[in-house]
């Protein structure tokens, strides 16, 4: 702060003289224009030392007393390293202007030092401001959409499964409705054990259908956590991308973490979508079975007397007793071989139903586990990225005070080289002076010699043209003179004539007003009427040359 206010002292304007023209108030506001670039250079760089999070800036000697006597205006600090920098880069290009403007007739001899700063600072906020870790997160957003199709395919498939079960059930049910009868207490006791399996099967199909809801809710929540835990993977990635490209191989883990979750999620659901596929496998070879021709309602038509059959119940009654006896027997036996089959295949679904539900409740235990681990590493990982942070804090406080030594450097260097500037310009404005007045002496003599002459010239112009113009005025006068004697001369002629004429009209007698046509072109002829003024008869003014 104290070099600061000794740049600030150091940039008024020079006391020096101005010139008349009106030169030096261009300079003069040239120069406050600078000064504010540099000043608004000079606050944007104390706010820059002063706003950190929790950092102190460096100090200078004597900066603390200089604090407490004047107190810094309350500005809001930028929260993130990029925003800094940013700052850094305004004001540095706020001063480079400035400099390049004032010290545009002197070179600069370490003005590259302020370019090298320039370019570091602009390499720092490119590495900041780099994405190259968006597109791995990309990649694990992928992965997890990919998951919830699967998801979504499983409970479509499970939709379209629905109407094959409720056929098999139907199926079952004409199954057991053309099962033949043999006699009353057998009936009972065969309708007794189907509805028995029936139900037996109606309970499995239903236990079924509230483990497959258990694991969809199951699934739904794991996915909800899956995404929540995605979401702050993400903040905390993106975090990590404005902090540099130290941090890559830490985020790479952490993706590469997410990413196995997704792939141990996405095998779940297809484990759930196989088994799914295995029962219905398993309910179709029931159906296919009991469907076989070793069924005893196969054996119907020999309950018909018909054919031969009817025959031989006509012909031969013992016969056809025998024989039907026989057949009840038979289908007894393949009645009861297919209860046993149906009966031990519904053990062996029932055993398969326990085991796939314990190998779903070990599965989600160690899901759970493994996000569990998840989570827990990824609160580790979260330490690692604050504790980076911390040291990149560091270490921009470092490079920021760095910057700020040399730009103090640089400032310091400016100001004497504006000093020799200033003193130059005073001396230069001195010499303009001096050559100025010089100037203004020479064109003064030269004026007063040119003036002279001129006024020579102009009076012998005058004097030779009052000669010519009084010249002319004798000649104009000697020819009026003789015109007024030639209009004098025909002036009597006219008297003589009209006395005569009067006298010739007075001895002849004739009286006329006017003369004829003839007669007035002959006087016309004789004496032209431009000689003789006559009334109604205007002869033009003569013009006097002098006016």
């Amino acid at each position: 702060m104290v070099v600061i206010e000794e740049h600030r002292a150091s940039l008024e304007l020079p006391d020096g003289p101005v010139d008349d023209d009106g030169e030096g108030s261009e300079r003069a506001e040239n120069d406050r224009s600078h000064v504010e670039d540099v000043m608004a250079f000079l606050d944007a760089t104390a706010h820059l030392d002063s706003s950190s999070e929790g950092v102190p800036s460096p100090r200078l000697p004597g900066l603390e007393r200089q604090e407490q006597a004047t107190p810094a205006p309350a500005k809001t600090a930028p929260a993130r390293h990029s925003d800094y920098l940013r700052q850094a880069l305004d004001s540095l290009s706020r001063a480079h202007r400035a400099l390049c403007t004032i010290t545009s007739d002197v070179s600069i001899e370490n003005l590259e030092r302020l370019h090298s700063v320039r370019r570091s600072l602009q390499e720092d906020l490119e590495v900041a401001s780099s994405c190259t870790v968006d597109e791995r997160l990309q990649v694990v957003l992928k992965l997890h959409s990919q998951a919830l199709e699967d998801c979504k395919l499983a409970e479509e498939k499970r939709e379209t499964e629905k109407p094959e079960v409720i056929m098999l059930r139907r199926s079952i049910a004409e199954i057991h409705r053309r099962t033949p009868k043999t006699n009353k207490s057998k009936e009972d006791h065969s309708e007794g054990q189907r509805s028995s399996h029936l139900q037996a099967l109606k309970e499995a199909l239903a236990l079924r259908s509230r483990q497959a809801e258990v694991a969809k809710v199951a699934l739904l929540s794991e996915d909800t956590l899956l995404s929540a835990n995605l979401s702050v993977a993400k903040n905390a990635l993106r975090e990590a991308v404005m902090e540099g490209q130290r941090l890559e191989e830490m985020r790479d883990e952490a993706a590469a973490e997410v990413q196995s979750a997704c792939k141990a999620l996405a095998q779940l659901s297809n484990t759930q979508g196989e088994d799914r596929r295995m029962m219905h496998e398993k309910a179709k070879e029931l159906e296919t079975f009991l469907r076989g021709p070793v069924a005893p309602w196969r054996l119907s038509a020999l309950h018909q007397p018909t054919g031969s059959l009817g025959t031989t119940s006509l012909l031969d009654p013992e016969e056809y007793r025998v024989n039907r006896e026989n057949a009840t027997a038979q289908a007894d036996k393949d009645l009861a071989a297919a209860m046993e089959v149906h009966s031990s295949t519904r053990e062996q679904l029932r055993k398969s139903l326990q085991e796939e539900a314990q190998r779903q409740k070990d599965e989600e235990v160690h899901f759970a586990e493994e996000l569990q681990s998840l989570r827990e590493h990824l609160v580790s990982r979260r330490h690692s990225v604050d504790t980076a942070l911390a040291s990149q804090m560091t270490e921009k406080d470092l490079r920021l005070q760095e910057a700020q030594r040399q730009l103090t450097l640089e400032l310091r260097q400016i100001e004497a080289q504006e000093r020799s500037n200033q003193d130059n310009l005073r001396q230069e404005v001195r010499r303009a002076r001096q050559r100025l007045e010089q100037a203004s002496a020479t064109a003064k003599q030269e004026l007063d010699r040119h003036l002279a002459q001129v006024k020579a010239d102009c009076r012998e112009k005058l004097r030779s043209t009052t000669i010519q113009w009084e010249r002319a005025v004798l000649q104009e006068r000697k020819a009026l003179k003789e015109v007024k004697q030639r209009k004098d001369k025909w002036q009597r002629r006219l008297e003589l004539t009209r006395n005569a004429f009067r006298g010739h009209c007075v001895k002849t007698g004739v009286y006329a007003r006017s003369v004829d046509a003839g007669r007035r072109a002959f006087l016309d002829r004789l004496i032209p009427r431009e000689k003789v003024e006559l009334p109604g008869n205007n002869p033009k003014p003569v013009t006097d040359p002098a006016g």
